[in-house]
């Protein structure tokens, strides 16, 4: 009698029938497969860390990369073809996860394959799956019967390589007092970071709305690479001025990467500058000046999150590239409003003055509508508006409330209008569902909706566990207040 199959077991089995079953859908990402399994975005990507040690993007690619092998092997079609087939939009790109996953590319299967035919039956496993993994080998020489003088090299090669590391650790312990190991890295796919707030020097000091504004566009479109772990902007924020070195910062949040940067703004010219250093090494990894005209800084903050990823050799998947190259307006007047405005409105949360709250939310409001008069399609304005007047009229500093509410409900229906999957929007709108309309389980449909958006949006995970905790399960409300004081433990909301 087979044994039934586990939870983990249904819940893998489940995932990846689903992934087949949209195999050729280029589009199908973690958000689909999180609505067709029925289960949200974290939810799915906190069980297959801990079961396969992946995040969602890295499973369904690694399901598409399998069928194509499979393909490959059964000659079903070119690599070009077989790309499409199984759900990859460019050949090329294909043909890249492919060799970085089988270590060569996918135009050498049906060689090694042939190869592999020829191999005697007294090859082991274990040499299976290295000529698998590395077809370089049959090319040194015959496969069967590995010569003793290659067997002996390997031996030699291999005490060579323990013994260097004994005296690296000796020498470390003689010399420091202490051994260090370095060669193989504890964490070698760590790819944590923390994006510490950009210093403004030019000599203007208002135009720190500048530097905050990149740094939070940067940080935005480093959120969308799933194959990152990103520390929060009010977590990065609370190390301001705090006097710490890189180093330091990035041990106290747990961060192995971090990535600096300030602006410079003479006249029309900005200089963007960053850095990325590897905390963990002490190590410079890169760094870079993007020189813009104030009318060309759209984008520039896109580019510099890619090239970050690419220096971390992080994995992005065609819908999270799509989503970075997604710029919301391209109206310089209306984005610097924006920013305006979200600097206002970031203030505004982050103090506990509630004089200042007051102060910069009616400030921000001012500089939104600046953006939609200069760009009547902005969505991410309209939603910044519409969070505005909800937390005045909430905390109470609009009257009367109900009318602030309504203010808050027209401006959320334009931004999703405009884009339908604005995270920020469908948080506005299903916390004004639960509160006051006291729809709760369609407020509470909305906040799930924000949260599989962008999981990183640290206010749905609130809003959310404060719904929770009226409708119950109190131990569900735990949970989602712990996952939004992972990304804001310095919020003081929470």
């Amino acid at each position: 009698m087979t044994d039934p199959l586990s939870a983990d077991q249904l819940f893998i089995s489940k995932l990846t029938a689903i992934v087949l079953d949209n195999l050729s859908d280029e589009n199908f990402d973690v958000g689909k497969l999180s609505s067709e399994a029925g289960m949200s975005r974290s939810t799915i990507h906190r069980r297959l860390r801990t079961l396969k040690n992946k995040n969602g993007s890295q499973f369904i690619r690694e399901i598409r990369l399998g069928k194509a092998m499979e393909m490959l092997s059964h000659n079903l079609g070119t690599a070009s073809e077989i790309a499409y087939k199984v759900g990859f939009g460019s050949p090329t790109y294909f043909s890249k996860c492919f060799h970085e996953f089988y270590g060569y590319p996918p135009g050498e299967v049906q060689i090694i394959d042939l190869q592999e035919e020829e191999v005697t039956n007294e090859s082991s496993p274990a040499f299976m799956a290295a000529l698998r993994q590395n077809p370089a080998i049959s090319k040194e020489g015959p496969v069967p019967g590995i010569k003793k003088r290659r067997k002996s090299a390997i031996l030699v090669f291999g005490t060579a390589i323990i013994f260097f590391a004994l005296a690296w650790g000796l020498n470390s312990y003689l010399v420091k007092g202490q051994f260090q190991f370095r060669i193989f890295p504890t964490h070698p796919r760590d790819l944590s970071i923390v994006v510490l707030p950009f210093k403004n020097f030019s000599d203007d000091p208002a135009n720190q709305y500048l530097a905050d504004g990149i740094m939070e566009d940067i940080l935005n479109n480093l959120y969308q690479i799933s194959d990152l772990r990103v520390v929060s902007r009010t977590t990065s924020e609370h190390f301001r001025d705090a006097g710490l070195t890189a180093g330091d910062v990035a041990r106290k949040v747990n961060a192995r990467n971090v990535l600096e940067g300030s602006i410079r703004q003479y006249d029309d010219e900005v200089r963007i500058s960053v850095q990325l250093i590897d905390a963990y090494r002490d190590q410079h990894l890169w760094s870079h000046n993007f020189d813009r005209k104030f009318t060309d800084i759209i984008g520039v903050q896109g580019d510099i999150a890619m090239q970050v990823a690419y220096k971390l050799k992080a994995v992005i998947a065609e819908n999270e590239v799509k989503q970075i190259e997604n710029i919301p307006t391209q109206n310089p007047v209306a984005y610097d409003n924006y920013l305006r405005g979200r600097f206002l409105l970031h203030k505004a949360n982050s103090e506990q003055r509630f004089d200042i709250d007051r102060e910069g939310l009616m400030g921000s409001l001012q500089y939104f509508e600046k953006a939609i008069a200069a760009d009547e399609n902005f969505a991410e304005a309209y939603a910044g508006m519409a969070n505005a007047w909800f937390n005045l009229s909430s905390w109470g500093w609009y009257q009367p409330y109900y009318e602030g509410i309504q203010k808050a409900k027209d401006f959320n229906e334009k931004a999703l209008k405009i884009d339908p999957d604005c995270a920020e929007a469908h948080a506005v709108k299903g916390v004004y569902l639960a509160f006051p309309a006291r729809k709760f389980e369609e407020g509470q449909k909305e906040l799930l909706k924000a949260i599989q958006l962008n999981p990183n949006f640290s206010t749905s995970y609130q809003w959310y566990a404060q719904l929770l905790m009226i409708t119950g399960p109190i131990g569900e409300a735990r949970v989602y207040m712990d996952r939004g004081l992972e990304l804001e433990p310095y919020f003081w909301v929470m």
